[in-house]
């Protein structure tokens, strides 16, 4: 009898313990597909973030070449209206043979643009414009064509000369090709550019104008009929995307390089209007598939060992055992999400937030306001005659002064308030602070801060001042950007007073 209830026994623990185990199992198997999920849904938002990040930052590189090429060629037309100047004891015959003889031996580049007539008579003694541009009159023409210019006169003569702007935009156009053909970016991602003709889509719509892969294909035409290897029309959707909001996220499938593999790629893209150009960027989602199955593969072997754990040293070791390892794991891809989110929410030079930190930052105080009217004050500033300090001092000491402007600002801050680098020279403050007169204190001691600044160059020491513009949420504001436009407006307004100067705007 006492073996037989020992029997019973032993079977009841063996089908509690199985039932355990398949509980076990049950829980671990739900938790797994909400893991495997959110991990996957997380991969791809982390790609977006970059494929959108990265395609930005071309474009902003393509404004700021064309602000650079534009400041170099400035300078040369002036170095050439001083050189035709020095020629002032000339006649007007010599003087006019020297003008064309400068534009005709110096031009084999087709970088200027001039022309030189008889300001009496109209008379055009010499031009050179654009095919483009020659149908048309040339003395009305010049002007609107060029993008930098000058003008002198030699007693009746007028020359105009400069350079035209289709000549910068190919040059920027060539040296933004070098950049994408150059660069190299992880699993097959690379950049392209396709230039739309006609924004109705069709036969020819396009052209190809940058393609790293298919360098041979650069030039051809592109049809929205065009399908992917799954059937899709990617051109189609991407040109809708386009029309609709300027950019898009769309995938397609399309063979890896050097390989017959298909795969899945998800791409973004975005128009740059001023050259018609569509600036995409796309990566392959197989390792997002990967990551899935890695996270599963670690899962199920822990469920494996947590059963030999189980068996061994009973129920409550086992569970015990599994919440450790379950804490242990949340934490640590805790800690590894928010290290990765502080990466992409940080200025990496100044320590400032991102401008990508700020937009959450403003949308979620925005949100606040319009359920509890707690407002904070937005505060936007930037560095006076900031590009001067780029133009005549360099690159260097400019992030010098970013650097110590923001460190100083952050000085004058309270630990909850923040501060949030929106683009170039421009910052933006979200202070918490509700008396006024300690609002007016505490711009105060940030404008005391900056003036602290002393930076060592070269030849000499400099400081900084910054021009000012706050204001705060209103009832009128339909959302935060209301708000940056109208701070950024009172900064305006700071610079139009005489700069190192404060502006509020209520609404």
């Amino acid at each position: 009898m006492r073996n037989r209830y020992r029997l019973i026994v032993l079977m009841i623990s063996g089908l509690m313990m199985l039932a355990m185990i398949f509980i076990h199992n049950a829980s671990h198997e739900k938790n797994k597909e909400i893991y495997t999920k959110q991990i996957g849904e997380m991969a791809i938002q982390l790609k977006k973030d970059y494929l959108k990040d990265t395609v930005n930052n071309l474009i902003l590189e393509i404004d700021t070449l064309k602000v650079t090429k534009t400041k170099q060629y400035q300078l040369h037309a002036e170095q050439r209206l001083r050189r035709l100047q020095d020629e002032e004891d000339l006649s007007e015959t010599d003087f006019a043979s020297f003008y064309i003889r400068v534009f005709e031996e110096e031009n084999d580049t087709g970088v200027w643009t001039g022309v030189l007539y008889r300001k009496d008579t109209g008379e055009i003694l010499y031009e050179n414009l654009p095919e483009a541009s020659e149908e048309q009159p040339v003395l009305e023409n010049i002007g609107s064509c060029l993008v930098v210019s000058e003008k002198l006169e030699h007693g009746s003569l007028v020359g105009i000369f400069g350079v035209h702007e289709d000549y910068i935009d190919h040059m920027v156009k060539e040296e933004i090709r070098e950049v994408i053909h150059q660069q190299e970016f992880s699993n097959d991602s690379y950049m392209w550019v396709n230039e739309v003709l006609r924004y109705e889509g069709g036969e020819n719509y396009a052209i190809r104008r940058i393609h790293p892969n298919l360098k041979d294909t650069e030039g051809n035409f592109l049809s929205t009929d065009t399908q992917d290897a799954a059937g899709n029309l990617p051109y189609l959707i991407e040109l809708e995307g386009i029309r609709s909001s300027g950019e898009v996220f769309f995938t397609y499938h399309f063979k890896k390089l050097n390989s017959e593999i298909i795969s899945e790629k998800i791409t973004y893209a975005k128009l740059y209007e001023p050259f018609d150009w569509i600036v995409a960027m796309g990566v392959h989602l197989d390792d997002v598939k990967s990551i899935v199955e890695s996270v599963t593969a670690v899962s199920d072997a822990s469920l494996s060992d947590n059963i030999l754990m189980f068996l061994i040293y009973s129920i409550l070791a086992i569970a015990m055992g599994f919440l450790v390892l379950y804490v242990v794991n949340e934490r640590y891809f805790r800690k590894s999400m928010e290290k990765l989110e502080s990466e992409l929410n940080l200025d990496l030079l100044t320590g400032a937030g991102s401008r990508r930190s700020g937009e959450k930052m403003l949308s979620i105080y925005f949100d606040k306001y319009q359920v509890s009217g707690t407002t904070p004050v937005v505060l936007m500033f930037d560095i006076d005659n900031f590009k001067r300090v780029n133009d005549e001092l360099g690159h260097e000491i400019g992030d010098r002064v970013l650097v110590s402007v923001t460190a100083k600002v952050k000085d004058a801050l309270d630990p909850l308030d923040s501060i949030i680098r929106w683009g170039g020279d421009e910052f933006i403050c979200l202070i918490h602070e509700t008396a006024e007169e300690r609002i007016v204190s505490r711009i105060r001691k940030i404008q005391e801060k900056i003036r602290e600044i002393s930076i060592e160059t070269e030849t000499s020491t400099i400081g900084a001042t910054i021009s000012i513009g706050t204001t705060r949420f209103s009832t009128e504001d339909t959302g935060y950007m209301d708000a940056v436009k109208r701070a950024d407006q009172a900064m305006y307004q700071s610079k139009r007073q005489g700069k190192s100067m404060w502006t509020c705007l209520k609404k």
